[in-house]
């Protein structure tokens, strides 16, 4: 006669690992006050053993939903997919193995949409236990109506607001600066920036960032040569194309992403420009995306696996009440440079590149105090205003 398996229960865990069953409890939800060792041991106990608790007397006792909601940025309609976001929503995901929590993400049309009653429905509803949010503002309205309703939340980017609160964010002044010097040690002075809408706050890092490079070689800048609004290939490509059909045509780009630098590849060639020859391009990338183009740009990665956990790792922090102060992280890019993977290849994708760059090194420090840079005095320009 079949016997029914004993279904695990938080007692039996921790009689296994040898610990409390507070500690098995807390490690569980992630508290500040328990080791990452030991959480991470408690949720692979908890995995294996097929532990699922019973959260229905929880719900009923605290009115937690046990539900995390990511509010997506998504721009319009695009030609080519973004693969980042996929990776981001993979890692947080199986961030929550081992955790009462599950992911709820909602997409947000940066082009049609207004995000914030989205994040409104959620607070009042009390519909979810946290918030992600990313592509902030200098003066995000969602960042501060969370303040307002002390309701946990972390954001992917940083905001320009006094209140303090939880963020994971690149160091996107820094990345700029680093390209932009790379292209200008390799003897390029005619440098085009594409960037994203100047609305949301990388945007504005990177371009101070840009500009601090081009003033420490002693080169101006050039309004014709800052591109931006740039968020799908399509445009990126226009302008690529535009530009190496000017008279004094740049020889290097700074690209806003994986998918803007598709876009300048393309645009090059459409102009009779071979890219790696012609012209240099150097791009973001944070799933080594830029590896398996011909010719690989130089690159400026930051794994976005590692932002994604992150992410998730403060988020559940600060819903058991974590101080704000520790929940902030800024991470560096490094700017490398690839050859091509090959499938016969046997080196794992990192070995397959050569560091020769880092951007760990400080942004001159006249960035923060020439109101030149900082100030949006008129060299912002449209995409649609190429010439």
């Amino acid at each position: 006669m079949a016997t029914s398996k004993v279904r695990p229960t938080l007692k039996s865990l921790a009689q296994g690992l040898g610990l409390s069953v507070s500690t098995v409890s807390k490690a569980l939800k992630g508290a500040p006050d328990v080791s990452a060792d030991t959480v991470k041991a408690v949720r692979q106990a908890a995995q294996t053993a097929g532990y699922e608790p019973d959260l229905r007397g929880v719900k009923l006792r605290t009115g937690r939903t046990f539900l995390l909601y990511y509010q997506k940025a998504v721009a319009p309609m695009q030609d080519v997919p973004d693969a980042i976001v996929a990776a981001q929503i993979e890692t947080i995901a199986s961030s929550l193995a081992g955790t009462p929590y599950q992911l709820q993400i909602e997409p947000w049309n940066t082009a049609t949409e207004d995000p914030l009653p989205a994040i409104r429905r959620i607070v009042k509803g009390r519909l979810a236990d946290g918030i992600v949010l990313d592509t902030t503002q200098p003066q995000d309205a969602r960042v501060r109506y969370l303040l307002e309703h002390n309701f946990p939340f972390v954001t992917f980017g940083r905001t320009e607001l006094v209140s303090e609160h939880p963020y994971v964010d690149a160091d996107n002044e820094q990345a700029a600066f680093v390209a932009t010097r790379h292209l200008i040690q390799r003897g390029h002075r005619r440098i085009a920036l594409i960037s994203p809408p100047l609305l949301y706050t990388y945007a504005l890092q990177r371009r101070r960032g840009y500009w601090a490079a081009l003033k420490q070689a002693g080169l101006p800048v050039d309004p014709t040569l800052l591109c931006e609004g740039v968020q799908d290939a399509r445009v990126a490509r226009r302008i690529a194309r535009e530009l190496a059909e000017t008279t004094h045509a740049p020889t290097g780009f700074v690209c806003a992403n994986e998918i803007s630098t598709l876009g300048i590849m393309a645009g090059l060639r459409d102009a009779g420009q071979t890219p790696g020859t012609d012209v240099e391009l150097v791009s973001r990338d944070g799933a080594l995306i830029n590896h398996y183009l011909y010719p690989p740009p130089a690159t400026l990665f930051l794994d976005i696996r590692v932002v994604a956990s992150t992410l998730c790792d403060f988020l559940l922090r600060r819903i058991q009440g974590e101080a704000v102060e520790t929940l902030q992280r800024v991470l560096p890019c490094e700017l490398r440079y690839g050859e091509l993977l090959r499938e016969s290849s046997d080196k794992p994708a990192h070995a397959m590149v050569f560091q020769f760059g880092s951007s760990a090194e400080p942004v001159p420090s006249f960035v923060d105090h020439d109101p030149k840079i900082l100030a949006d005095d008129g060299y912002a320009h449209s995409t649609e205003s190429i010439p």
